[in-house]
């Protein structure tokens, strides 16, 4: 009789764990729910929370710390090449040159070359100046150089101020009459400012003397002007020199 009652207590003894470990089991498998809801259905993904990060005990959210963003290097700016400020060219106004003494210091350097050739002093005589001086003014006002300007010529110059019989001189040959055109020398420079001479070089003539000698040395210069100045029988000589507002420097010589 006790064998069957102590039978009967291990059966449920046993049927109760049986069921409370199928319980656990089923659980633990995810095969079921303890509340009895339903199972997902066979290929529904289920959802699996996403935990949110905390500060640890306290429970709060941590906050992401965001990548520091690159300053951007700034772009150097060229600094800008300075501008030489260009030298200002020394310039001499035309009313501070003397006209006559131009003509005075021609006459001197005519004669130290022609004296250097043994050749007599050339003389200054009034009509031949008055005559030269006429013609550089003509010249001055056309604006270049000739032997003939204002429409006259060399020979109608020499007879309106009655030289024409008086200005004619022997070749050095003594075979031949110099009159007229051959007998004048005409040129051009500038004074007080910059230029570029006949041989491509900067001058620059800046008192009365630099501008008569620049007049000079171009025409001994040229082989046809040369040989009228140191014709040897010549010993008359008239010159005129104009200067106009800009500087540009008109000459003339008649020789007799």
């Amino acid at each position: 009789m006790v064998n069957k009652v102590a039978l009967g207590i291990l059966a449920v003894i046993v049927l109760t764990a049986m069921t409370v470990g199928g319980l656990v089991g089923l659980q633990l498998g995810g095969g079921g729910s303890l509340d009895g809801g339903d199972s997902p259905d066979e290929g529904e993904a289920s959802t699996t929370p996403t935990a949110t990060p905390t500060n640890g005990a306290g429970g709060s959210t941590i906050t992401p710390t965001a990548a520091p963003t690159a300053t951007p290097t700034p772009t150097p700016t060229a600094t800008p090449t300075p501008v030489p400020t260009p030298t200002p060219v020394p310039t001499v106004a035309p009313d501070e040159f003397n006209e006559s003494e131009i003509e005075r210091i021609i006459q001197a350097e005519l004669n130290e070359r022609r004296v250097d050739r043994s050749l007599t002093s050339l003389r200054s005589y009034g009509p031949l100046v008055e005559m030269a001086r006429f013609h550089s003014e003509n010249m001055a006002q056309q604006g270049y150089v000739s032997h003939a300007a204002a429409g006259v010529t060399s020979a109608e110059r020499y007879e309106r101020f009655e030289l024409d019989r008086r200005c004619r001189v022997p070749d050095d040959s003594n075979t031949g009459i110099r009159d007229d055109q051959e007998l004048e020398v005409v040129g051009k420079t500038i004074a007080g400012r910059q230029f570029t001479g006949p041989d491509g070089e900067m001058q620059f003539s800046r008192t009365d003397e630099e501008v008569a000698q620049a007049i000079v040395a171009r025409w001994f210069d040229r082989t046809e002007e040369r040989q009228k100045l140191v014709l040897e029988n010549a010993d008359e000589v008239g010159i005129g020199v104009v200067m106009g507002d800009s500087g540009d420097t008109y000459a003339t010589v008649n020789l007799c």
